[in-house]
């Protein structure tokens, strides 16, 4: 590539709701290979929050309004003028992002009411599900400015100029809009300066005062379902709100008899999905199908593609069919009506659906800001309702060039509602155990890129129920039913029979404040309850286990397992401490406290993903998937009810925590790489990443934020390794020292000294071998642009390696000289640590020699030996197949 190569060039605009920089670390290197290396993509940051969308009268005289959309005009310019010197176009610049990203690409075929009076910045635009909040004038945001001075205690924005960040970030917070009591989800937004936007960008698109460029638009289904219903939203009234509290100048009036055609849900979040599908209308939907039908009034093209082969084809030549995947259908325009819907395992063009646009018109019709724009010149489809969810596949044309009739389509995703199952059209093997992109060609980009065979699973073939008798199969699924309940009388019999085994007196009762892995470590995996434990059992009442997913004699069970799986290997919390908390909860679920009940059920999620499959039939009488899948939805919705975005509550940040490292090794887990980015947020704003800062913090709480900020840390880490990106977490960003050596005996919540290391194997070692494994990891296995950016070290590969050497001698010396082989969970962990580091000293050489095309030398086939013997051994310690669950992705790392 040179100067003469004159590549496309793609500037991708991060999300993060004007508030929070999620994408910051965007990897475009999946998408570039997906186009044969043939084009450019640039990355940047802009400032958020009160950084980038503070407004008032002052900011206007003495500075900038919209500092964000003017950071990210800059980064446009700083292309057009330069690009050309690494071999990029000016001429074919495309816009393209997601969420808040998107939403800032089509401001900007807004910004300066379209006007171009030189040559224009971009060609193109691509906007993957955009998000636009309200966009009020200056003036009306004179009281956000009036907050953060009253926040800061400052009288002037030169004051506000002379605090330390940390003040200002403290000061970034939500609070409600003039007359209104709840706050609003995301506080600081874009506003109408009069320079950037001469007037509302729903007045400039109506106007057509807008930059005429190729548009590519799209939406995902079901969009405000994980922002909505952060209140109560039991009846009509909590409904509406919740909807004024994000729109204050909003007539709620008749709003739910729009979406009367959406059933109430039977849980006490009875109009949850009503305001899913209004919040995600009105932020998401609708302005996109706005901009899309106005530039397609223009006679613009814009063609919508999903999957990188249309993203690449639309940014080289501005239609997505030219260089679409074999096989692929040609994206028919908007003309039609159609758009694109692609959905798990099925993608075709389907009919827009004509309630949709009446959700879109009676948004429109009744603001009287006019925040959705109107939808000018839809094609209404000549079908009633009931057929407007029909599919549309199109037949792909015998040539790829674009037809100049073309005008514009939207595209919408949506995942199917079934458990997702190999299909033909699914990520190969490989791509599916990494968890990552797969572009699903024969071979696949990933493969072809690591040199590795490239496989493919056959689609299952259903099982023939030709011939069934119905009436023997109801009889044998009658007797099924009969032989789980004997199954279950027969477990709380027993279950009975130790608890007054327990109370008495020759038996007595384990002490709460036991360390753990004392009883783990001599092999005993009887239940051992605490005192305290035993006394919420004895006075449970049996009418109220019906009112919950588990009974809160299974809740109890669950945390005796987590104890003794899923502790042992992830301490994150302080044991004797929780179990009060919650075993109180599990003895009154229905009025606890929901940050309580919150980290109840992550930790019931993580003792359920600890369990064999043929474990949770016998012992809760349910397959290990739908016990995942309940405590997945309960988990959402605890986090929605408490609003998780705004939470400062320790016990919601460690079950946000252990969710995501647990849902990491849950096929049908959270998206760790997206909610990671909110779990960093969150611990910012709580300062558990300043540990210096806070000297008055008591001991006990400083120890349990150390802890749970080095699970972040780690996460991070892990994260980024499985997406092939640089963590988030910038090494200035955090001075939190790590965690104290002690077992959990040695901490109480009264102590009034920090504790001190203890030189021996404690609950904490292993988890203290991982988070420097991680530290360690940030410097010597990621790009060199991260090392420069925190700033770490530029090192050689031997220098790597030497440090890698190092590393492992200090963790044998302080830590793993410790352990105990003799001992299955210590031999295991051991082993585990030893994998790990092994795995970064194989992970930085085989790069090297890929990178090189040198043989592999003689040391990395010996190490590679090695990794395959640990693997085995561990998977030979038949005594603690208790917790390979944890291990799963280490075992099956590809040597």
């Amino acid at each position: 590539m040179d100067r003469s190569s004159k590549l496309p060039v793609m500037i991708w605009f991060q999300g993060g709701a004007y508030i929070l920089n999620l994408n910051a670390d965007y990897n475009a290197t999946g998408l570039i290979q997906a186009s044969s290396d043939n084009f450019i993509v640039v990355t940047f940051n802009y400032r958020v929050g009160l950084f980038g969308f503070l407004a008032s009268q002052d900011v206007k005289n003495d500075g900038d309004l919209n500092a964000g959309l003017s950071d990210q005009r800059k980064a446009i310019i700083w292309v057009h003028n330069h690009i050309s010197a690494f071999g990029g176009d000016p001429e074919r610049v495309t816009l393209f992002g997601t969420s808040a990203g998107a939403g800032g690409v089509l401001l900007h075929t807004l910004a300066y009411g379209g006007e171009n009076t030189s040559k224009p910045l971009f060609s193109a635009a691509i906007s993957a599900d955009p998000f636009v909040p309200e966009i009020f004038p200056y003036q009306r945001l004179e009281f956000q400015y009036q907050e953060i001075l009253n926040a800061t205690n400052c009288s002037s924005l030169e004051c506000l100029r002379h605090l330390p960040t940390d003040s200002l970030l403290a000061a970034n917070i939500n609070r409600p809009f003039p007359r209104q009591t709840t706050s609003p989800l995301f506080y600081f937004s874009p506003c109408v300066d009069g320079i950037f936007f001469p007037d509302l960008p729903s007045k400039l698109l109506a106007d057509g005062r807008f930059q005429r460029v190729p548009l590519l638009q799209g939406t995902v289904t079901d969009e405000g379902s994980i922002f909505a219903a952060t209140a109560n939203n039991t009846d009509v009234d909590q409904f509406d709100e919740f909807l004024s509290a994000q729109f204050p100048d909003l007539d709620t009036d008749g709003i739910d008899v729009q979406y009367s055609y959406i059933p109430l849900n039977t849980t006490s979040q009875a109009y949850y999905n009503r305001a899913s599908f209004a919040y995600g209308d009105v932020s998401y939907t609708c302005y996109g199908l706005s901009f899309a039908a106005a530039f397609a009034s223009a006679n613009l093209p814009g063609i919508v593609p999903v999957v990188q082969a249309y993203w690449t084809s639309f940014a080289r030549a501005h239609d997505p069919n030219v260089w679409r995947l074999e096989g692929s259908p040609e994206w028919k325009t908007w003309g039609s009506g159609q758009r694109l819907k692609i959905q798990t395992n099925s993608t075709a063009m389907e009919m827009v659906d004509r309630q949709q646009i009446e959700n879109c018109e009676f948004w429109a019709a009744r603001n009287s800001q006019s925040r959705v724009p109107k939808i000018a010149s839809y094609p209404k489809p000549n079908k009633d309702r009931s057929e407007s969810h029909d599919l549309y596949t199109c037949k792909a044309p015998d040539n790829a060039m674009r037809s100049e009739s073309l005008a514009w389509c939207g595209w919408r995703y949506s995942m199917a509602s079934s458990p997702r199952r190999i299909m033909p059209g699914a990520p190969c093997l490989e791509c599916r155990r990494r968890k990552i992109g797969c572009n699903r060609s024969h071979p696949c980009s990933y493969c072809v890129k690591t040199k590795i065979q490239c496989i493919y699973p056959a689609p299952p073939i259903a099982p023939s129920t030709a011939g069934t008798d119905k009436i023997e199969y109801v009889e044998r699924r009658v007797d099924g039913v009969e032989e789980r309940l004997s199954v279950l009388e027969r477990h709380m019999n027993e279950m009975k029979q130790l608890v007054m085994d327990r109370n008495s007196p020759s038996q007595g009762l384990q002490d709460a404040n036991r360390p753990v892995s004392e009883a783990v470590a001599v092999a005993t995996h009887e239940t051992a309850l605490s005192s305290q434990a035993t006394q919420s059992i004895i006075t449970i009442e049996p009418a109220q286990e019906s009112n919950e997913i588990f009974s809160p004699m299974t809740l109890v069970s669950m945390w005796q397992t987590y104890l003794e799986r899923v502790d042992p290997l992830l301490k994150l919390i302080h044991v004797p401490s929780t179990q009060k908390i919650l075993m109180q909860a599990c003895k009154e679920i229905k009025i606890a406290n929901p940050n309580t009940v919150c980290l109840t059920y992550a930790i019931a999620y993580a003792a359920i993903l600890s369990m064999s499959p043929m474990e949770c039939i016998s012992d809760l009488q349910h397959s290990k998937s739908v016990l995942l899948t309940r405590c997945r939805n309960k988990i959402d919705e605890c986090f929605s009810e408490i609003n998780v975005l705004d939470t400062r509550n320790m016990n919601v940040l460690q079950a946000l925590v252990l969710y995501l490292k647990c849902g990491r090794l849950d096929p049908q887990g959270p998206n760790v790489h997206s909610l990671i980015g909110m779990a960093i947020g969150i611990a910012i704003k709580m300062h558990i990443n300043r540990d210096g800062d806070q000297s008055d913090i008591p001991p006990f709480e400083a120890e349990m934020r150390r802890r749970l900020w080095w699970h972040i840390l780690t996460l991070d880490v892990l994260t980024a390794q499985d997406k092939s990106t640089d963590p988030c977490v910038l090494g200035s960003s955090f001075n939190t020292r790590t965690p104290s050596n002690v077992s959990d005996s040695q901490l109480d919540p009264d102590m009034s000294r920090p504790p001190a290391d203890r030189p021996e194997n404690t609950e904490m070692t292993f988890t203290l071998c991982n988070f420097t494994v991680a530290f360690y990891s940030r410097q010597l296995t990621f790009s060199n642009d991260f090392c420069r950016e925190n700033p770490y070290p530029i090192l050689s590969v031997q220098e790597k390696c030497d440090a890698i050497r190092m590393l492992e001698k200090q963790i044998e010396t302080q830590y793993l000289q410790y352990f105990d082989n003799s001992v299955p969970l210590q031999r295991i962990t051991m082993l585990a640590t030893r994998l790990n580091l092994l795995r970064m000293k194989l992970s930085v050489n085989g790069q090297s020699f890929k990178e090189s095309g040198s043989r592999y030398d003689q040391q990395f086939i010996q190490d590679c030996a090695l990794y395959t013997d640990y693997v085995s051994s561990m998977k030979n310690c038949q005594k603690s197949s208790y917790f390979m669950w944890f291990f799963d992705n280490l075992l099956n790392w590809s040597v």
